[in-house]
Order: C-alpha cells, then sequence, then structure tokens
C-alpha cells in the first residue's frame, strides 16, 4: 500500500492563522482548519488531488486505501487514527462535503453556480458551458495542470492486443462490428461509450472520432470512471474507454481488464511524459474570477501550477503540464489494405511478412508469407472475408472485403 503522510499533525485548539496576502507554500500546510477548507469539486480522476489537497492543508496524514470489500478499486482516505485529535463525526462529514467528487460537468456548473469554490477537471470547458456562464455574469478562470490520455481497455481474455486509430474509429462507427475483423475471435464486438459531457467522451469525440459520428453504444454498465472494467468483465466482447490515470491509479483490479496499445503505442506514465502515447488529455484546476485573492480557494489555484504543486501531483501519481516535453501529432494510419478487380493490395511503412485470408466462420482459405503485397484471388469463392497482414514486428492488421 503506497502511503502519504502530511509532514506535520496539529490540534485543531492550536490552529493558527497567517497574513491574507501570503501565497500558499508547504510551510503553511496544518496551518488550517476544516472550517477554512473551500467547497471542491472534481472530475473522477482527480478524486486523488482533490482529496490530497485539502488533507496538505489541514495536516492531515493521508493515503491511498484499496476497497476489498468491494471492486478492489483504490482511493485516497485521511488516516484520522494518527492524529492526536481526531475531529468530531459532524467536522469529518463537513471535510467530506467540502471536497466532494460530483463529475466533470457538474463540478463545472457547480462552479459556475456559486455552488463551489475551486475544482479539478479532466477536460476544458466546451463553449455551450463558457456561454452559459457569460449569461449568468460569471467568468472562469482555469489553467493546465497535468496530462493524462484516453486509453482503450478490453476483457484480458481477448487476444487483441493493439488497435490502429483507423480501426478504433471503425469500431465506433458500426464498420468493424466483429473482433475477427482485426485479428480476435469471432464475436460480435459490445462497444462502450461514456456519458455525455464526461471529460471521456468528450475526448472521444473531439480527439479520436473527429468529424465521424458514433453509433449509438451500450453506456457503461455503472456510473463512474470505471463503468468500462465492470462492462468489459460483464460482456468479454466489450471494448471501452477511460483516463489512463484512472486506468493506472484508481481502477477497480478484481475484474482484470486489459489496456490495449494504440497504433503500437501503450499509455503510461512515460509515454505521456514524453508525448508518445496517443490520444493525449489536459487536466485543469478551475475558479471563478471573482474570487477573492486572500481566499484559500485562490491560493490553492496557485499553488498548484507551483514548483511544490508539481511535486504534490507528481507524488499522487499524476504528470504534470510541463513534464511533457511534447505533443506531437498521432501518426497516420500507415498500412492498408484494398481490393478490385480480383486483387488484394497491401501496403505498410514495415516488411509484411504475412497474408492470411479467412471467411466469416474463421476457416484459413489462403495463407502466403514473405513480403506478399499482392493477391490474386481467382478460384475464392465471391462473399465475406477477412484479409489479415502480419508486419515484420509482429502486429496483426485486419480488414474485412467482400470478393465479388
Amino acid at each position: 500500500m503506497k502511503t502519504f503522510i502530511a509532514s506535520t499533525i496539529l490540534s485543531f485548539a492550536a490552529l493558527p492563522l497567517f497574513a491574507n496576502d501570503d501565497k500558499l507554500t508547504n510551510e503553511d500546510f496544518g496551518k488550517y482548519s476544516i472550517s477554512d477548507i473551500p467547497q471542491m469539486d472534481c472530475s473522477i480522476s482527480l478524486h486523488p488531488l482533490n482529496k490530497a489537497m485539502a488533507a496538505e492543508c489541514l495536516g492531515f496524514p493521508y493515503e491511498w486505501v484499496t476497497n476489498l470489500w468491494s471492486d478492489g478499486s483504490k482511493y485516497i482516505e485521511i488516516n484520522y487514527k494518527l492524529l492526536e485529535e481526531v475531529p468530531s463525526y459532524e467536522e469529518q462529514t463537513a471535510l467530506n462535503i467540502k471536497t466532494r467528487t460530483s463529475s466533470t460537468e457538474k463540478a463545472i456548473k457547480f462552479l459556475t453556480d456559486k455552488t463551489a469554490d475551486i475544482i479539478f477537471i479532466a477536460r476544458d470547458l466546451t463553449q455551450a458551458e463558457i456561454d452559459y456562464a457569460t449569461s449568468v455574469g460569471v467568468e472562469i478562470l482555469r489553467k493546465p495542470i497535468c496530462t493524462d490520455a484516453l486509453t482503450f481497455v478490453i476483457n484480458s481474455a481477448n487476444k487483441v492486443n493493439n488497435l490502429s486509430v483507423k480501426q478504433i474509429q471503425k469500431i465506433y462507427t458500426g464498420e468493424i462490428s466483429n473482433w475477427i475483423e482485426v485479428g480476435g475471435e469471432d464475436e460480435d464486438i459490445i462497444p462502450f461509450a461514456r456519458i455525455e459531457g464526461t471529460a471521456c467522451q468528450e475526448a472521444m469525440r473531439n480527439i479520436v472520432m473527429k468529424d465521424l459520428e458514433m453509433i449509438t453504444c451500450k453506456l457503461q454498465e455503472l456510473s463512474g470512471g470505471g463503468g468500462p472494467f465492470y462492462g468489459t468483465y460483464r460482456y468479454p466482447n466489450g471494448i471501452g474507454f477511460m483516463t489512463n490515470y484512472h486506468f493506472d491509479n484508481i481502477a477497480p483490479n478484481n475484474f482484470n481488464p486489459k489496456e490495449i496499445s494504440i497504433n503500437n503505442v501503450l499509455a503510461d506514465k512515460n509515454t505521456i511524459a514524453d508525448g508518445t502515447a496517443p490520444f493525449l488529455m489536459t487536466s485543469y484546476v478551475a475558479i471563478r474570477a471573482d474570487l477573492d485573492a486572500s481566499s484559500l480557494a485562490y491560493k490553492i489555484y496557485e499553488y498548484i501550477t507551483t514548483d511544490e504543486g508539481k511535486e504534490l501531483l507528481s507524488k499522487l501519481g499524476y504528470t504534470p503540464t510541463t513534464e511533457v516535453t511534447s505533443i506531437p501529432k498521432i501518426q497516420e494510419e500507415t498500412v492498408s489494405i484494398n481490393y478490385h478487380d480480383g486483387i488484394i493490395t497491401t501496403t505498410s511503412n514495415q516488411a509484411i511478412s504475412a497474408v492470411r485470408i479467412t471467411d466469416l466462420s474463421g476457416k484459413v482459405v489462403l495463407c502466403k508469407t514473405l513480403h506478399a503485397e499482392s493477391i490474386n484471388t481467382k478460384g475464392i469463392p465471391t462473399g465475406g472475408y477477412i484479409v489479415s497482414i502480419t508486419l515484420e514486428d509482429g502486429n496483426v492488421y485486419s480488414e474485412k472485403i467482400i470478393l465479388q
């Protein structure tokens, strides 16, 4: 178990105040009481930061806890047993309310409606959210704090380990509907989407799909960021998506999910930090522009992008935005399979070591090796087939074609 303990623990009776014009630094941790904590809110993947930031201000010890009685999900919890003076039940309840985790879209709404003072969110505001804020006379200030990536997960029993960007897009437009079309078993694909307005759904539409229209997908089986895990566990043929931070640090581990690479790149802290992970996302801290600069909410807003704030982010497993060395463009698809006038042609930026054609039942009807780039389909009955090409690095790409 990973444990983070704040450096100073003070009793409530001896909590000093300091000048309003001071900036928040680590030396100030432990100088606040629960009543000083602003109303905070956040996206699910920013829950650890939300809790830890409040605990640091209070000088309270906190730790990662695994939910052993349920699904194995992980979260940050204050360890009140280590305090010399334990807050009352009412005070603990008040702190839980002040550090709530609603959701991205709800947190933004609460901030705009002045029922939250500071929020940590896994995406920027949409134009509709900015317009709503303007309509009620509110200006929202926000700045990037850390970088994440959209991660695709499937059931661990699924033998597919990699998909291209184009294949992901075709799965979510309905053009690819069977795992056999991408190197898996002959099973229907069940794509899971997320609730509209969530950071992951916005990233899916804007970063992955772009101008492509998504099919109507089965929503995650349960609400929350761990929904894709439940969905792909209950439906082994499913595929879903979530933030990489949630996958690595929060999500339930009792369902044995598997992350797949995209264009042969697996999202993790290293590929996020060097900018090579596909589908990079940015998380933000946000406040209202009319917030008093002497308030703790404003001081937290300023603190989180200081060197000390970045150290806290790193300690919690986040990748501070300034540590991302580059944001490269996702490589365009370099593999293609085409059929015309009885000839199948394949192209790739790597050498092709094998081409295999199977019918829709999985029966192999033709297999060629050693740089097969053109195949005459004469003698193969008309109908639907799966053409799979194996590259020299071992990755397999598949397309469904209709022989006529």
